[in-house]
């Protein structure tokens, strides 16, 4: 099984820029060459990957958050009894 591809943007952005700047591409091309430079198949893979990572990343923040909060919760009711 293939490890997920894991977007980086600021190197997609940077080499889309300079793609585009430097080479004379138009945006799609620019973004599509800097996609499969990540190994992406184009910019739209690329996208949809990004965001499924940003969701996953958000998920498993939350989840944190909830684990964070009930900690945080514990800790008051600990320093509540210390006083």
């Amino acid at each position: 099984m293939n490890a997920p591809l894991i977007p980086d943007i600021d190197a997609f952005e940077e080499r889309a820029a300079i793609a585009e700047y430097e080479s004379g591409l138009i945006r799609k091309q620019a973004e599509d060459s800097a996609a499969q430079a990540q190994s992406f198949s184009n910019a739209d893979h690329y996208w949809q990957c990004l965001m499924a990572y940003m969701l996953s990343r958000s998920a498993v923040q939350a989840r944190g958050l909830k684990s964070l909060s009930v900690q945080m919760s514990l800790v008051g009711a600990w320093v509540g009894t210390v006083n």
